[in-house]
């Protein structure tokens, strides 16, 4: 199988060269012609469900102090863009709500990572379960390193596909994955083997590998029977050589 646009997920948006899990970094995934976005959701204080990766805000927003101790008037506005560039410091965080608009408008496939940084689990998948229901049209899919979010939603009343996401594949990890009935595994490619590949294809799974940013690591999986690549770097590694810059 060759690397092309539908078997190549954009990490965060396109964050290598824009501020990552903005609308900004979105467009441009979708400017280069691409449909498939992975992102991080996590929750406010106040319950407002965001796009971003860290509990705490200062790796890529102006602000300091946890995101639940934060409710949505605190931030809006707040600067997400200007560690990545001055020229983005009018770039925001967006909400849930805002991404699933879009997406649905522009017909884009969500690769949603739920992020638990306290105990807010069930209150994120809740909030989460109950804004989708005003997207109905959208192509969603959940991933997640907590397993027990992944167990409940897999025994909540949804119908999106969720997938597991691991570090490494080990023993435990199929008979996690069968029990919550999930067709598919997120795995990191860094870690993978042809030998372990075929071990998981065996099972009838999809296999997604995330964080390949080196397209001759890309071409080796998706040889070894990979189904997709999760990338930084979307248009390096599929050498598109116009990308639209938004500036």
């Amino acid at each position: 199988m060759q690397l092309n646009k539908n078997n190549l997920c954009a990490h965060r948006g396109y964050s290598s060269c824009y501020p990552e899990n903005t609308m900004m970094a979105f467009q441009a995934v979708h400017d280069l012609g691409l449909k498939h976005i992975e992102c991080d959701l996590s929750l406010l204080g106040d319950g407002t469900v965001v796009i971003h990766h860290d509990g705490e805000f200062g790796r890529t927003v102006a602000l300091r102090g946890r995101l639940l101790d934060y409710a949505w008037p605190d931030i809006t506005g707040a600067d997400a863009g200007s560690h990545k560039d001055g020229r983005y410091a009018h770039v925001g965080i967006p909400r849930l709500d805002e991404l699933l608009d879009w997406a649905s408008k522009n017909q884009m496939s969500l690769n949603l990572e739920l992020k638990v940084h306290a105990q807010e689990g069930d209150e994120l998948v809740s909030n989460t379960l109950s804004i989708l229901r005003h997207f109905p049209d959208c192509d969603i899919m959940f991933s997640s390193f907590h397993m027990d979010i992944m167990e409940r939603l897999s025994l909540s009343s949804t119908s999106y596909p969720c997938a597991p996401l691991f570090d490494h594949f080990d023993a435990a990890c199929l008979p996690f994955i069968q029990k919550i009935g999930a067709g598919a595994i997120h795995l990191n490619g860094h870690h993978l083997t042809k030998d372990r590949v075929g071990l998981i294809k065996n099972q009838n799974l999809i296999l997604r590998c995330y964080t390949v940013n080196q397209a001759s690591i890309a071409h080796d999986l998706l040889e070894w029977g990979c189904d997709a690549i999760i990338s930084d770097l979307p248009s390096e590694i599929l050498d598109i050589s116009t990308v639209k810059r938004l500036v």
